[in-house]
Parts: C-alpha cells; sequence; structure tokens
C-alpha cells in the first residue's frame, strides 16, 4: 500500500477515529516520558553508587592509615626510655620530647600532642594541648592505658565542642610488650585532614553530598558536616524507625542504590553502604528534583512535537474531508496528490526512519531513512515481508520487541544492535507503537553515540585503575620509606646516648695516655661527626617524603568560596609570622585590601607562603621590607606582595613554580613545594599568579582571585 492509498483510508474515518489517533499519539508520549524518566534514574543510580563506593574507600583507608600509624608509634624503641628519664629527672629530656612532638604537628596537621603518664599528666606537650575532658576521651584512655594497645577512637564531640578524633598510644621502655611508662595522645581535627575526603564531590556531580553516620541508640548520628544544617556534626540525629531515611537504612544493613527521603525531608536519590571494620555508614545522595529537571524538559518538549504531529494529521484528514465535499473527483485527486509529494518530501528529509509494518510483516510504508537504515532502497522493501529480506530476524531480539508491541498492543521504546546479511552491525535506538494497520516504527541510527560511550567506559576503568595505583604505589613508597628511616633515626638517638656513656666511663686515669687520646678523639669528635650527617640525612629524607605527601593530599582539597575580609585574614597571617619578622628585622605593611570571593584556608596558605619566603630569602646587608596592596580590575582583585630582597635569578624565575625546585642561597631549609602550593590554590579557586624579579633588588608576585560577588 502506497502513501496515496494509506491516507485515502483514514478519509473515511469519523471524528472517533481522529480521538483514537490523538489517544495513541499521548500513549506515545507516556512511553517516552516514562523512558527518559528510567534511564535517568538508571544512569544517577550508577553514579550515586561509584562516588559513594569511592567514598567508602576513602574512608576506611584514612582508618587504616591512622590505625597502623598508631600500632607503629606504640611500637617505637626508643620513646618509651625517653619519657621514663624524663619522668625521673624532669627536664632533662623535656626539650628532645618537645621537638619531636613540634615537628609531628607541622608536618601531619595534627591539632595537638602530649606525652602523658599513664594517669593523664602530662609530660611533654605541644601548645594549646588540652587532655580530653569527654567521658568517652577518658574511658578509652583509661582503656589503652591499661591494655598497653595503640589504637585510633571513633569520632567524639570534645569539651569545646567541636568534633574530635584521636590516636592514644601506650608506649614502654622495651618499644613493644611491658607495663606503659608513658600514653602519647595525638588530637585530630577532621575538619582539616578527614572531612574534605568525605565531602569532596566529583566535579561532573558537584550538586551531591556525602555523609557520614553511625548509630547512637535508637538514633542516628550524623558524623560529619551537613550542607543543610549549621553546626550539625556529631549533634544531629534522626530516629532509626524512618524507613524512608537513607541513613536509617544503611544502619539496617540496606546496600547500594536507595530512593528515599533525606534529613530535610526532600526527595533524594542515594548510594548507601557500611565502612569495613567500622559502625559507620557512607550516604551519597542528591536531590530528585535537580535529576529529574531535565527529563521534564524533554518530556514537554516531546509532548509538544507528539501534539504538533496529531494536530497535523487532525487538520489535513479534516481538509480532505472539506475538500471530497466541496470539489469534484478530479480537483481530489490533484489535491491528494500534491499532498502525498509534500508528506512524502517531509516524511524523507526526517533524521529519524519512519515505517508502518503489516500484521503480515509486509512494509507497508517507509521512508529514504528507515530504508537507508536496512542498509537497502524503498522500491526493494515496499510489499515485500522483512523476513523474506532479513533471513533469521526472527531469531532477534529487535523482532522480539517487535512481536510484543504487534501482539500485546502495547508501545515500546529500546535500544539494540542489529547485525544485516552483509555482516555489518549497527546500533539504533527505536520507538514501537500500535496501529490499525500493525505497527509504527521510529528508528534512529546510535551507532556512532554507542562507540563513543563504550570508549569513554574503557577510558574511564583506565583512569580509575591508574588512579588507584598511583594512590596505592604512593602510599606503599611512603611506608617502605619511612619504616626504615624511623629505625635509623631511633637507633642513631641511641647511639649518641651510648657515645656519651662511654665517654663518661673513659677517665684519663684508667688508661694509658695513647689509648686515652685515640678513644676521646673517636668518642669525642670522629663518631658523633659522623652520627651528625647519618641524623640529618634521615631528617631530610623525613621532609621529602613529608613533601609527597602534602603534594598527593592537594588534590583532595575540596574548595569552599566566601567571601573574604582580605584586611582581616592578612594581619591575622602577618601577626602569625610576627615573631619571625621581628627576629629578622623586617617591616611589613599592607594597604587597604578589597575583598575576594575565594576558599579561606586555601588563600590563607597562599599568602603564608609568599610573607615567609619574602623572610627566608632576604638580603641580609639591608632592612627588609615587604608591602602587601590590592586593586579591583574588572571581575577580578589583584593583589601583590612586593618585596626588597635578595631577588630571583632570570635562568631560575620561569622554574619557582615547578615541584621541589628550590632556588636561591644554597644549604637554605625548605621542600620546595611551597610555589607549586601557591599555583595550585590560586587556579582552583578561579585565579592565577605570576611573579616579577630582579637578582639583587627584590621581587614582586601578583595573585588575581574572583571579586566578591563574583562566581566561579
Amino acid at each position: 500500500m502506497d502513501v496515496q492509498k494509506y491516507i485515502n483510508k483514514f478519509t473515511g474515518k469519523t471524528a472517533g477515529s481522529l480521538l483514537l489517533i490523538l489517544a495513541a499519539a499521548l500513549s506515545l508520549w507516556l512511553f517516552i516520558a516514562a523512558g527518559y524518566r528510567k534511564k535517568e534514574v538508571e544512569e544517577i543510580s550508577k553514579s550515586l553508587i561509584t562516588i559513594n563506593s569511592y567514598k567508602i574507600s576513602q574512608v576506611a583507608a584514612w582508618r587504616e592509615e591512622h590505625s597502623r600509624e598508631a600500632l607503629r608509634l606504640s611500637r617505637h624503641t626508643v620513646f618509651g626510655g625517653v619519657v621514663a628519664e624524663e619522668i625521673a629527672h624532669p627536664g632533662s629530656r623535656r626539650a628532645e620530647l618537645n621537638t619531636w612532638l613540634k615537628d609531628q604537628l607541622i608536618q601531619k596537621q595534627y591539632v595537638s600532642l602530649a606525652f602523658l603518664s599513664p594517669k593523664g599528666a602530662v609530660v611533654s606537650a605541644t601548645p594549646g594541648f588540652k587532655a580530653g575532658a569527654a567521658k568517652y576521651f577518658k574511658e578509652i584512655f583509661a582503656h589503652a592505658a591499661r591494655e598497653g594497645t595503640g589504637l585510633l577512637t571513633d569520632l567524639y564531640l570534645a569539651a569545646d565542642g567541636r568534633p574530635r578524633i584521636a590516636m592514644i598510644i601506650p608506649m614502654s621502655i622495651k618499644g613493644h610488650g611491658g607495663k606503659p611508662v608513658t600514653v602519647l595522645v595525638i588530637n585530630i581535627d577532621p575538619e582539616v585532614t578527614f572531612y574534605p575526603i568525605v565531602k569532596t564531590a566529583p566535579q561532573f556531580l558537584t550538586s551531591a553530598e556525602t555523609l557520614l553516620v553511625r548509630k547512637e541508640g535508637k538514633r542516628i548520628l550524623y558524623l560529619s558536616p551537613l550542607d543543610h544544617a549549621k553546626d550539625a556534626a556529631l549533634k544531629f540525629t534522626r530516629p532509626v524507625s524512618d524507613e524512608q531515611l537513607p541513613a536509617a537504612a544503611a544502619i539496617r544493613g540496606v546496600k547500594g542504590f536507595f530512593p528515599g527521603v533525606d534529613y530535610r525531608g526532600v526527595k533524594v536519590f542515594s548510594a548507601i553502604g557500611p565502612v569495613p571494620g567500622s559502625d559507620w555508614a557512607v550516604i551519597t545522595k542528591i536531590d530528585r528534583a535537580i535529576i529529574l529537571a531535565p527529563v521534564k524538559t524533554r518530556e514537554h518538549l516531546a509532548l509538544l512535537l507528539i501534539l504538533s504531529g496529531a494536530g497535523l494529521i487532525y487538520f489535513t484528514v479534516y481538509s480532505i474531508l472539506r475538500a471530497r465535499r466541496r470539489a469534484a473527483e478530479a480537483a481530489l485527486a490533484e489535491a491528494a496528490k500534491k499532498h502525498e509529494i509534500h508528506f512524502k518530501t517531509t516524511l524523507d528529509s526526517m533524521l529519524e526512519g519512519c515505517m508502518v509494518i503489516g500484521f503480515d510483516w509486509t512494509y507497508i510504508y517507509l521512508n529514504e531513512t528507515a530504508a537507508r537504515h536496512g542498509r537497502n532502497k524503498q522500491e526493494n522493501l515496499l510489499g515485500r515481508t522483512m523476513l523474506e529480506m532479513y533471513p533469521g530476524i526472527e531469531d532477534t531480539p529487535v523482532f522480539a520487541h517487535y512481536k510484543d508491541c504487534m501482539e500485546k498492543r502495547v508501545p515500546e521504546r529500546f535500544e539494540e544492535s542489529f547485525t544485516f546479511p552483509d555482516g555489518a552491525t549497527l546500533w539504533f535506538s527505536f520507538s514501537v507503537a500500535p496501529v490499525p494497520e500493525g505497527i509504527f516504527v521510529l528508528s534512529l541510527d546510535i551507532t556512532e553515540r554507542r562507540k563513543t560511550e563504550l570508549e569513554l567506559q574503557s577510558l574511564n576503568r583506565d583512569l580509575t585503575i591508574k588512579k588507584q595505583e598511583m594512590e596505592n604505589f604512593l602510599y606503599i613508597t611512603t611506608h617502605d620509606l619511612r619504616s626504615p628511616l624511623v629505625n635509623i633515626q631511633g637507633f642513631t638517638q641511641n647511639l649518641v646516648r651510648y657515645i656519651q656513656e662511654l665517654r663518661d666511663g673513659l677517665a684519663p686515669e684508667k688508661l694509658p695516655a695513647p689509648v686515652n687520646e685515640t678513644a676521646a678523639k673517636l668518642a669525642g669528635e670522629k663518631i658523633p661527626e659522623a652520627l651528625k650527617y647519618v641524623l640529618e640525612s634521615s631528617r631530610k629524607m623525613d621532609s621529602l617524603i613529608s613533601s609527597l605527601l602534602k603534594v598527593a593530599r592537594l588534590g583532595r582539597v575540596e574548595m569552599k568560596p566566601e567571601t573574604l575580609d582580605m584586611n582581616d585574614l592578612v594581619k591575622k597571617i602577618t601577626e602569625s609570622v610576627r615573631f619571625q619578622g621581628e627576629k629578622a628585622g623586617v617591616s611589613i605593611k599592607a594597604g587597604v585590601l578589597p575583598p575576594c570571593r575565594a576558599d579561606r584556608t586555601a588563600v590563607s596558605q597562599i599568602f603564608a607562603n609568599l610573607l615567609g619566603n619574602a623572610i627566608k630569602y632576604r638580603d641580609g646587608a639591608r632592612t627588609l621590607e615587604i608591602s602587601v596592596t590590592g586593586e579591583v580590575k574588572d571581575a577580578r582583585v589583584r593583589y601583590t606582595v612586593a618585596d626588597n630582597g635578595s631577588g630571583i635569578a632570570a635562568k631560575d624565575l620561569p622554574r619557582i613554580w615547578d615541584l621541589f625546585f628550590r632556588g636561591g642561597t644554597p644549604g637554605m631549609e625548605g621542600e620546595g613545594i611551597g610555589l607549586t602550593v601557591v599555583k595550585y590554590m590560586a587556579e582552583k579557586n578561579g585565579g592565577s599568579v605570576k611573579a616579577e624579579s630582579v637578582e639583587g633588588q627584590g621581587s614582586v608576585f601578583c595573585l588575581d582571585l574572583p571579586a566578591a560577588g563574583v562566581t566561579k
């Protein structure tokens, strides 16, 4: 049957038949809309489960790393004896203990550290250390001191009301086993090193929120900060009995994708799962409204197109009926012919293939696109059956869908591949709907899209594997380097003590003069000098390992832009380097600085590094003068930090941003990552940084950041 006959058959239908056409169009729209929603939910479920699994592995790795650190320190072979000597002779070893605690505080971003007696008395501590007053801390401390086992505490609220987590590490004189003589307490601020791991979201899903919870009696306690509840960590709870709450489902043992209602009472999609080796659970969620908003837009567009098509069909049929009543058969035939040409041209110009297939699988109609999809010509297919043209098609998934729609008279939408007799395999998106003659098929070639999707999936898998391999390599390398390094440092310190004991035992009157002179030279000069080089080399190696860890953590830090009062921020940073500056005879002047919009911690770190570098690389022949200024340029703020220090050589200027590059005076202390961090933090906040310098005259660093009121 050609298009003219197909249309002529409709011209004899009544208004009721036209209503059936409209109903079929609406049914097709409902089916398409349902398909849109189903596909969107499937895609977000996969994304959420992937993110949640990654977050669970990150949290578990963080716990394992710190638990191992607690166990390693509990087996330290030196500090048990050192603290025992300090307790026996107050002040004898305190400087050594204080130096070690301060180094750990700076290197690992701890809040505070202290060596305590098993009963809780402070032997040595970093400034600001406060013994835990919380009941939970006291119980854990007593248990660790009694059992002699190093451990990582759970998250808890400290006496100041802020979240804390601690490593409590009993130490004995032997280094492992025996009665503890001291307990090393390391207080960790989760907001600095732990919560950023939990809260950081991938760039492709920034609207998602990740939460950490545990069960407290009949309530769910939220352990991490919440995006929509201020100061909620370790304070905000919800009932376990709430069956729609993702957090409650996670505590009940549910895993994977979970649609529900979150702590605000808002409908969300989420992925949930437990953290191995703990009673914690991780929830990654996103509002349903955010996910389904684009779907609604596509649904509305589809409805508009389908209704427009139905209206066009109705208008066409109505026009033909009126024409038949008002004109002669000749005029009707001419009008019908013109209409057929126009209709055929319109259908043939479509990107989608259109087909009408009869109950006996005969091609009643198909446009040129559909013929191309079938790798054939229109004239070869019309009037012939698909079983005849494509042998074996009845065993394919495509035919199974056609058959279901033909028999059940229910629309279907699906994507399938089809292998043609010439061996070519193509992918199509099909929309199939029942019509009086059989079925109507709308097809779209998606082969290139499927190839791209498969390539992207393969690339994502490779990237994930490579990233995990790099993280594992970095962890294993630093762990393996640190273990022998700790032993070298510990045994070298023991040798220093043994040499002192040997010198004390070498009394001049007990040995012949030549022997005593040789022993005194070895014990007093040669061996101490060698041990000094060993200790200095181990410190440098420890510093390098710490630098590697700092660089590795940069990518995990989440930027939280806010409007910053730069006058207040720079004042606080200046105050923090006042002692260092006064000691070096430094003058720091800051003008009126306009506000910007960026992450507070990142900007503080940028200015601290720039001011610290200016002081470090000053010219000893003159008083160092540092000026900090700022001005607004369009939507940016430019801050400059200028000094009259030693300056940077022209050959070194392009390399100062490189990792581990250290110019300037040979032997100058530093890790070689400060300016690398400055550049990374500036760009992470949507800004940039550059430097100008003349060797022997000074340097100027220009930092550009978004102005207040401007978002990235």
